[in-house]
């Protein structure tokens, strides 16, 4: 990473780290440039800190991502970001007066061959299986 920093620097190019997601350091009208991948987005601020002219290129994963695996797994289970879809993003940078260039949705399947895998799964995507103890749901995990 520092050498990409470093590169980046050399080459004229401002990067801000942005661990908190609401891109706080990055001044008003300043980039031409913002990129985000799976992260929290701050439409508003996004839309601020944009020159005019300036684009956003963005990748998010939908509220209902894994949405049966995780009930499954959870009968209480609720979304933790309900209101990240495609259509409340395009309002809401559509509000901000930003154009849109492209747009899509890809609804993936996901296949697991192993028990092991998807127990592997549900501990690192924690917003998704927020609850999960592989204990608790060893019922419904032998009942695959």
């Amino acid at each position: 990473m520092a050498r990409v920093l470093r590169k980046c620097t050399l080459s004229g190019v401002k990067v801000y780290s942005d661990t908190n997601e609401c891109l706080q350091e990055v001044p008003k009208s300043s980039v031409d440039f913002v990129t985000n991948s799976h992260g929290a987005l701050p439409i508003s601020r996004i839309a601020q800190v944009l020159k005019p002219g300036g684009v956003f290129v963005t990748e998010q994963v939908r509220a209902t991502n894994n949405f049966s695996l995780s009930r499954f797994l959870s009968d209480d289970y609720q979304p933790a970001f309900p209101d990240n879809n495609l259509i409340s993003a395009l309002v809401n940078l559509q509000k901000q007066h930003l154009d849109i260039i492209k747009c899509d949705s890809a609804y993936t399947k996901l296949t697991f061959t192993d028990v092991g895998a998807i127990v592997y799964y549900a501990t690192v995507i924690l917003w998704e299986f927020p609850q999960f103890d592989v204990q608790q749901s060893m019922p419904r995990l032998h009942s695959l």
